[in-house]
């Protein structure tokens, strides 16, 4: 999620930009649904130029796995996810933490913002550099 920074760029028609983000969303679900909902979304406007998505690959378990975790999991209760956040939220209340990537999550992440700032840049070259 981005950290709330400012973003300011000179395009050939006006100075664009805003001090803070305005907001960050994390979506915990399957990437076609997503796609289908925004295809209704899509026009000319550029709001979708300004929305970045990361996805995972797909990665399949045996079912030895998969049924080692929803063991797992069913000791959360019924609400998974409420349960999940609560902890969560109780666990900031005792002071700040730090989530980080491990070593190559945080290198493929690297990669796909690069080639998104490269994308971007690419499309909206400004004399100045900006």
């Amino acid at each position: 999620m981005w950290g709330g920074r400012g973003d300011h760029r000179i395009l050939a028609e006006a100075q664009h930009g805003f001090k803070t983000t305005s907001m960050s969303m994390n979506l915990f679900l399957q990437p076609e649904p997503l796609l289908s909902e925004l295809l209704q979304m899509a026009g000319n406007d550029g709001f979708l130029d300004r929305i970045l998505f990361v996805c995972v690959k797909p990665h399949l378990y045996f079912s030895r796995i998969t049924r080692k975790a929803a063991r797992d999991i069913k000791t959360f209760g019924e609400n998974v996810i409420s349960t999940a956040l609560m902890s969560i939220f109780a666990n900031h209340k005792e002071g700040v933490h730090e989530y980080t990537f491990e070593e190559d999550a945080q290198e493929l992440f690297d990669e796909l913002v690069d080639n998104h700032v490269r994308d971007v840049n690419s499309q909206y070259d400004s004399p100045n550099g900006m």
